[in-house]
């Protein structure tokens, strides 16, 4: 009886807390507890051993069930693409994300122009679906009328209407122009503004991330900025359609995070871990064929490959699948491209925690990575031992990355000593502009590569200072890209003491200062939301009162623009709570509340179907008895 219950507790969990495909989760319900519940059978279970179980069964559930990826995929087919994409390279764009995307995720594709189609059909992605996906791709064309930006949000976004953590949710816009419904500008304003106050807020609250593509010089930027900022997405402007494979990769690497191996001079080293491995092989159009040498030295190509082997051909990447690949070095017969990828299938597999998309130069950033084992962290000393974390920062442009080591120490960013999770902070200083950040581990067996494209931005505001006759006119320019001018404060303070409010004119804040200040330096306290994540931000700056023209007469150096405050301050100012990222108790206490009722619930349940159930075993054994 005691199995009994212990077997429908683990499915009620399953089937509340996992989504979809639940096998996994139930293994590993039903394997770590099938001792427990031997031991129980024939036995009374009291409510609190029952509780306990429950308790046990949620806990498992959550931490062996990971977000299940949900991407779905919206693309303008509007006429102004004969112009922006003359060669349809919106189709094998579309065929390389069909092709990266594992089995058991949730894909569809909707194009749209003046009205929005479903492309593909949402559902689960297994091989029928890539085949009808690819299929469809095909068929992209630029016909379209209008550009309806707001009706394919509200067709792709069709039942996301509240948060489901069993989902990773992330939506892909591509457009190369503006909000155009009509011919009348008042009706084309109204769609645009139900995007940014009704569909951005219900998408944010169910935990949606919109990532953008511009595809023009003609889009309308501050809208698909404000599109990916609010929600936690990315925002990629596209010079050339060409450039759309690439971008396809780095937004399924940030929607579906994959284990990589590392390729070092065209070779990668698989091990016995392995259960599939997918080739992402980028060339140019005309090049000689991709051809890959197994390590036992066999050769394969697209026209000579064994039947394990899926090899998917297009004029400037090849995309070749392997099931269950021979441990050993592999050889990629082919030119070399940074953007190369080796994605596995693996049992054993490297885990970072997710990493902001955007920063500030002067922001720390920490990094924390662990190994994982059938779904549990690896923390065997004798293991560990033998493995090294690195970490590898190399700005856009740059000639080599900065490499870092991650230590399992108990030293900030990482928590505990000796428990297999590896931490690493970069203190600030890095360089604006576009960063791709690899996590390695290497062991003596085997290697796990992990990738991450983030942006940095020199500051939250710019500052500017002019002559308007003889005052001084001061300019607080907010980085909508970072901060969210919704929520945004500012604070002026004159050496004199006189209070002045900074003024908003459009998209700046301005305050008009005496000339009687000249040479006196006036304060600006900035706090305000991040445009994504929510999360607060303050900075202080300073500005002295001359401009560019009276530097000549001798006068003291002026300070150049933005000036930050010293890091001890802006620290300060952390350990003051106005930044603080630390602990939510408040969070806690509700999910300890949350777990709690649950429990009692389930006990009663429990407790009551099992009086039932022994009522009505005692009665069949009464009447066995008497017969």
């Amino acid at each position: 009886m005691a199995a009994f219950l212990c077997k429908i507790a683990g499915n009620l969990v399953v089937r509340t807390f996992i989504p979809g495909e639940e096998g996994i989760a139930k293994i590993y319900l039903f394997h770590g507890y099938s001792a427990e519940c031997k031991r129980l059978t024939g036995k009374v279970m009291t409510i609190k051993t029952l509780l306990m179980m429950v308790l046990l069964c949620q806990v498992f559930s959550v931490l062996a069930g990971q977000p299940v990826p949900d991407i779905r995929v919206a693309i303008d087919v509007s006429g102004s693409m004969k112009k922006n994409d003359p060669h349809h390279l919106r189709t094998p764009a579309l065929k390389l994300l069909v092709g990266l995307m594992p089995e058991g995720m949730y894909s569809g594709v909707w194009t749209f122009g003046q009205y929005v189609n479903m492309q593909v059909k949402y559902g689960k992605v297994d091989d029928a679906w890539k085949r009808r996906a690819r299929k469809e791709a095909g068929k992209i064309h630029s016909l379209g009328r209008y550009t309806n930006i707001e009706e394919a949000i509200q067709r792709a976004s069709f039942n996301w209407k509240k948060a489901d953590p069993r989902f990773n949710r992330n939506l892909i816009l591509l457009t190369d122009g503006m909000v155009d419904i009509s011919r009348d500008a008042d009706v084309n304003q109204a769609s645009r503004r139900r995007i940014l106050e009704y569909w951005l807020p219900r998408l944010k609250k169910a935990k949606v991330r919109v990532h953008t593509v511009a595809l023009s010089d003609g889009v309308d930027r501050a809208l698909l900025n404000r599109i990916s900022s609010y929600t936690g997405g990315w925002y990629e402007q596209v010079d050339n359609a060409e450039q759309l494979q690439r971008v396809f990769l780095r937004l399924f690497e940030k929607s579906a995070p994959q284990d990589t191996l590392p390729i070092k001079g065209n070779r990668f080293r698989v091990d016995k871990n392995v259960q599939d491995m997918t080739l992402l092989v980028f060339h140019k159009p005309g090049a000689a064929a991709v051809k890959i040498r197994t390590p036992s030295g066999k050769q394969w190509s697209a026209q000579q490959a064994p039947g394990k082997v899926s090899w998917f051909e297009e004029d400037s990447y090849d995309l070749i699948t392997v099931k269950r690949p021979e441990a050993g070095e592999w050889v990629l017969e082919s030119k070399s491209d940074p953007d190369n990828r080796v994605m596995v299938v693996t049992n054993l597999s490297l885990k970072v925690d997710p990493l902001a998309d955007q920063i500030l130069a002067d922001e720390k950033l920490d990094v924390t990575a662990r190994l994982m084992e059938k779904g549990r962290i690896l923390h065997k000393p004798d293991f560990l031992k033998l493995v090294q974390f690195t970490l590898l920062d190399q700005p856009q442009g740059a000639p080599d990355a900065e490499s870092f080591t991650l230590h399992d120490d108990g030293q900030i960013p990482d928590k505990k000593a000796a428990d297999g999770i590896y931490g690493k902070r970069l203190n600030g200083g890095l360089a604006e502009g576009m960063h791709t950040l690899v996590v390695r581990a290497d062991g003596a067996t085997f290697q796990r590569e992990f990738r991450h494209s983030y942006r940095v931005f020199k500051g939250a505001a710019g500052i500017k200072l002019k002559r308007q006759a003889e005052d001084f006119l001061l300019e607080v320019i907010p980085n909508e890209k970072v901060i969210d001018l919704e929520t945004l404060q500012l604070e002026l303070q004159r050496p004199d003491g006189v209070a002045t409010e900074l003024v908003r004119h459009d998209k700046s804040w301005q305050a008009l200062l005496p000339a009687t200040l000249k040479g006196k330096t006036v304060k600006i306290k900035l706090s305000a939301k991040r445009s994504s994540g929510g999360k607060s931000i303050t900075r202080e700056y300073t500005q002295k009162l001359i401009t560019a023209g009276e530097k000549k007469e001798h006068t003291p150096k002026a300070t150049a623009g933005e000036e930050l405050k010293t890091r001890a301050e802006t620290d300060k100012k952390d350990e003051a709570g106005e930044e603080h990222t630390g602990l939510d108790w408040t969070m806690v206490i509700w999910l300890a509340i949350l777990i709690n009722l649950m429990l009692i619930i389930f006990g009663i349940l429990f407790w009551l179907y099992y009086k039932k159930r022994k009522q009505k075993i005692d009665a069949e054994e009464e009447a066995e008895m008497k017969i």
